[in-house]
């Protein structure tokens, strides 16, 4: 069953790992190879544990398998949140349908 919960420090490392992913599988040949290898796994983490809050991570089970952020971005007042950075594991959504259809 698919749950969306806020994160906690023991969802930073899957949701650093759907980060990485995301951006390897997305942008491969879309942007410059060498600005694409530097975001690693490493630098994902480094991202998850310095803005830890108002992230909402999607999990199956206990898999962290998309998360998105939320909040103001910049100064512009804003009667709501904003959403921000969605993203899933592309994988995990084609094993589910193969396993559904």
């Amino acid at each position: 069953m698919i749950t969306i919960t806020s994160m906690t420090p023991a969802d930073m490392d899957g949701k650093a790992y759907v980060h990485h992913q995301s951006w390897q599988e997305t942008y491969k040949g879309l942007i410059d190879a060498n600005y694409l290898a530097s975001m690693t796994l490493e630098k994902c983490q480094s991202i998850a544990r310095r803005f830890p809050d108002n992230i909402l991570v999607a999990k199956d089970e206990d898999r962290v398998i998309g998360f998105a952020g939320y909040g103001l971005i910049g100064m512009i007042p804003c009667p709501t949140p904003e959403r921000y950075m969605p993203y899933m594991s592309l994988p995990h959504i084609t094993d589910r349908e193969s396993a559904i259809g």
